[in-house]
């Protein structure tokens, strides 16, 4: 299963992009919730507004020279987890990951 992958690629985005190098609150908050066969991960960040629901699907039919750089990630925990929702609660971006096991 490929869930270390998804969280990986979700906590890189927001190292890389919710926060500025002088931002005081750099902190990223991971909640796990197992529930029978179900999985469910919260991602909690102060940093930049993000809605990583609404951004397009890369075209993967182009060959990698002719797709635009990044985007690819967002892909990837598409299609590793059952399904995502993403909230703006209290200045926080908040992400949750589903899965089924």
């Amino acid at each position: 299963m490929n869930l270390n992958l998804a969280l990986e690629e979700i906590v890189s985005n927001i190292i890389l992009y919710a926060y500025s190098i002088e931002s005081p609150a750099n902190k990223i908050f991971i909640e796990f919730i197992k529930t029978g066969s179900k999985l469910k991960f919260i991602i909690s960040d102060y940093g930049k507004p993000f809605d990583p629901t609404t951004k397009d699907e890369p075209d993967i039919t182009l060959e990698a020279v002719d797709r635009p750089i990044g985007g690819l990630g967002i892909f990837l925990v598409r299609q590793i987890m059952d399904d995502i929702a993403y909230s703006r609660e209290n200045g926080m971006n908040k992400l949750i990951l589903y899965k089924s096991v």
